[in-house]
């Protein structure tokens, strides 16, 4: 992956008088990488393993809460969940009893996810559990980007398997954050112009990026796409009601490819 940031700053470094042990610590940063990208990136079918491959979430609450390691120094910076998780548990949430996580692999499409790993039928028993363990009080499912939309997958496929009144027993609220239920332009960014780097500037390029986007099928699952009107974009369900979240600044989409400075917008919130 010649161009990439890394390998810039490798080539830059071989022309400076170092240590032999410096320059193999930035060469084997560069194989490493390498690696990682031949492995996460799927075969051509947009769902297969490359051979001799097999990966799979890490499970819990460790597969949401930071992007890097337990030990590293720099981990506060690449936080998911963690501080949500810490200030839980701070007030008295304990993981596994009435505290979880569901993590997927968010580059499969929704339907190879259950095909394959069973995911939507495990992680309905894991609400069942949850449920069970603290009386029978019903869950509250805390989702944040692709993630909601994965969880409003599920709640269609209980609504399938097990009915809704399955649904309003178990589920107290569905609470979305960043939640792209109209579909993300970054998608398109992703797959067809300059790639994206998902916040890794300086791990991939976004020739690379373009690489790995295009061998996911969940990508797909981003592209804009128009809902009915009778459902808010973004929403908070309970049994009291609908909180509605809706923009209502005029937006210029084809803007939205490239630009990615911030914008002023108008929200419109309903409740009932």
């Amino acid at each position: 992956y010649k161009g990439s940031p890394l390998m810039t700053k490798i080539e830059s470094v071989q022309k400076q008088t170092l240590d032999i042990d410096t320059l193999e610590v930035f060469n084997s940063e560069e194989k490493a990488k390498n690696v990682w990208l031949r492995h996460i990136r799927l075969q051509p079918d947009q769902v297969s393993e490359k051979s001799g491959v097999k990966l799979k979430p890490v499970s819990g609450l460790k597969g949401v809460d930071y992007l890097l390691p337990e030990n590293s120094p720099v981990k506060n910076t690449a936080w998911v969940f963690g501080p949500i998780i810490k200030l839980l548990k701070k007030n008295g949430y304990v993981e596994g009893l009435d505290l979880d996580a569901a993590p997927y692999d968010w580059r499969l499409p929704p339907v190879v996810s259950e095909q394959r790993n069973g995911y939507f039928s495990k992680t309905l028993e894991q609400v069942e559990q949850l449920y069970k363990n603290n009386n029978n009080t019903p869950v509250v499912l805390l989702c944040h980007s692709l993630g909601s939309k994965a969880a409003h997958y599920l709640l269609n496929f209980a609504l399938e398997v097990k009915g809704r009144s399955w649904i309003d027993e178990h589920i107290h609220a569905y609470v979305p954050i960043g939640a792209p239920h109209a579909g993300a332009p970054q998608g398109f960014r992703a797959a067809v112009s300059e790639g994206d780097t998902m916040g890794l500037d300086a791990f991939m390029s976004p020739e690379e990026g373009l690489l790995l986007a295009r061998s996911m099928g969940s990508l797909m699952w981003l592209f804009p796409t128009v809902l009915p009107t009778s459902v808010p974009p973004t929403l908070i369900m309970k049994s009291a009601g609908c909180l509605r979240v809706a923009i209502t600044t005029p937006l210029k989409i084809k803007n939205l490819f490239r630009d990615k400075s911030g914008h002023a917008v108008r929200l419109k919130i309903t409740f009932g």
